[in-house]
């Protein structure tokens, strides 16, 4: 007998952290300094969110004064 087998992945839960970067970013773009704000380590839950699914993308880089844009691309 044959069984179908069929996974579930539960939806990935965000903390306090994760959830406060995608709130901001879903209003525009965001600065590395705006962003370490929310979080020191922003680029580790940046990571976080994009292993999650999240496409979060830089958008621009000035290496003068060293700002980075980021920004969250939805469907």
């Amino acid at each position: 007998m044959n069984q179908q087998q069929f996974t579930f992945d539960p939806p990935v839960r965000l903390n306090r952290q994760q959830a406060a970067i995608i709130d901001r970013l879903r209003q525009g773009p965001a600065t590395n300094a705006e962003l370490v704000q929310i979080a020191i380590r922003f680029t580790a839950r940046i990571h976080e969110l994009r292993k999650a699914g999240h496409d979060i993308r830089i958008v621009r880089q000035d290496r003068d004064s060293g700002l980075v844009w980021y920004e969250i691309k939805e469907v």
